[in-house]
């Protein structure tokens, strides 16, 4: 039996926890020791998907050790990073710094991105990113576009704030885009898009995305950076540029959801990473681009970040009107004028100490670490004759499909007659507990998905790790 440690609970561990769970709120208070022991009695019941380099489930990572020391201090210190109030606090300013790294990072300049905040996750940022896009394609996108100098689209009158005036009487908006995140869908519905206007186009062929551009709506474009199942990239080499050209023409806005795809810009300039690397070139041309830096950064839950070349439209969007009280001081803008949240966590912190620990180099060869391990499954689960995903096209090389993995191995049967098999496939190895899996869909049928992401990763040890459970689970099921 492998001396790690379990990666789940136990089934009697849930229970015996979750009986301990109080029911109601007592009358009295039970003291701060009391109160310690309680909670300690409860930890055996949670699981270790974020401190185990072997939890594949999601594309969860860890908290790297200055991440989690600088988290235990934002909680000491408790601040509101709301109002930028340079002569009484410096977290703002931390704040701003730790962006411009992250910028930095990504091969981005700052100074291009004026806006730039930290959000609860990818999901936040996706929500920012419709919304000043909304705003846009109904306000000044209408005049920009051709349709609009030719008088065949948007009337003037409608040019305006959206944000100010409401979307009665607007026209309507379209979400252009390749296999979303479900993320996409329920930001569209929270900013009054609306989930049945978010349109899959299947590939970013640039014929069919224009003939989309043609209709006489606003259009926002969704690019997938690195796709959530596969990890592979919805443009590559000059698209972007291309669909640059497509959205000035059509007055459209460009969001490119890179939650841990942005990360590829990370990776030396190798022919080694050359194919994800050219997933993830040219993000400079997008208006606004999503990341998440409790995935690839490692920092502790809840962290993402949002960039915007459009700070004036953030801050349309986003201000808090009537509020003097609100009002902070010097050309860095508030927080909370140019983001969703009034409160915010402090958690520009974690993320400014994490990349002061590893800097450039040190997160190239961790993301780099990341990467080989999930091409080492890839070769590995091929030659146990599984089907990886997706499907290798006729005359591409073995080893160049392989180099076109990023962080995400999705696999199946290759016999169709054995789907009904890969659920409970997937319940014996995560029973094991020394690696956790997913559960997916991809073409219409089950799948695997192992998602790379933890900043303790090994890749030479690793693969041995997970084949080996993988193997076990299959000699289990028989």
């Amino acid at each position: 039996m492998s001396s790690r440690p379990r990666i789940l609970p136990t089934k009697e561990e849930i229970n015996s926890t979750s009986s301990l769970i109080k029911p109601t709120l007592p009358g009295v208070g039970i003291g701060l020791k009391e109160a310690q022991t309680h909670l300690s009695s409860l930890l055996p019941g949670l699981n270790r998907s974020s401190s185990s380099k072997h939890f594949y489930g999601f594309v969860t990572g860890g908290a790297t050790p200055s991440a989690r020391y600088a988290d235990h201090l934002v909680t000491e210190h408790d601040q509101n990073v709301q109002v930028h109030l340079p002569h009484d606090t410096i977290a703002t300013k931390i704040e701003v710094k730790a962006l411009e790294m992250v910028c930095e990072l990504l091969g981005l300049t700052p100074k291009e991105w004026r806006h730039k905040t930290f959000t609860t996750g990818a999901m936040g940022s996706n929500l920012l990113g419709l919304a000043v896009g909304r705003e846009y394609v109904l306000g000044e996108g209408v005049l920009r576009g051709d349709r609009g100098q030719s008088g065949q689209g948007g009337k003037v009158e409608q040019r305006g704030s959206i944000a100010e005036s409401g979307l009665a009487g607007t026209r309507r908006v379209q979400v252009l885009t390749t296999t979303p995140h479900s993320s996409i869908y329920k930001a569209a519905s929270l900013t009054g898009i609306g989930r049945g206007n978010v349109h899959d186009i299947g590939v970013m062929e640039l014929g069919v995305l224009e003939g989309w551009l043609k209709r006489d709506v606003g259009s926002i474009i969704v690019i997938s950076t690195s796709e959530v199942n596969t990890g592979r990239f919805a443009t590559k080499g000059g698209m972007l540029r291309e669909i640059r050209e497509l959205a000035d023409r059509y007055g459209a806005w460009i969001h490119i959801d890179a939650a841990f795809g942005a990360f590829a810009r990370v990776l030396p300039p190798t022919p080694e990473f050359e194919a994800v690397r050219s997933g993830a070139s040219d993000l400079d041309l997008a208006d606004s681009i999503t990341g998440d830096a409790h995935k690839i950064l490692n920092v502790p839950y809840d962290c993402g970040f949002f960039l915007s070349k459009r700070v004036d439209i953030a801050e349309e969007v986003c201000c808090n009107p009537n509020a003097t009280y609100l009002s902070g001081g010097g050309d860095v803008p508030s927080p909370l004028n140019i983001g969703i949240e009034n409160s915010r966590r402090f958690r520009a912190f974690p993320v400014y100490a994490t990349l002061l620990e590893f800097g450039r180099e040190g997160y190239a060869n961790l993301v780099g670490n990341m990467v080989r391990l999930a091409r080492g499954l890839v070769r590995e689960l091929r030659k146990d004759g599984w089907e990886t995903l997706p499907i290798k096209e006729d005359g591409v090389d073995e080893e160049e499909y392989v180099r076109e993995t990023f962080m995400i191995v999705c696999f199946r049967f290759r016999d169709e007659g054995e789907d009904s098999r890969l659920g409970r496939f997937v319940e014996i190895v995560n029973g094991l507990s020394r690696v956790f899996v997913g559960r997916t869909v991809w073409g219409g049928r089950p799948a695997v998905r192992i998602a790379v992401a933890n900043w303790q990763v090994d890749p030479e040890k690793d693969v041995g790790v997970v084949m080996e459970a993988l193997r076990e689970g299959l000699e289990v099921m028989g």
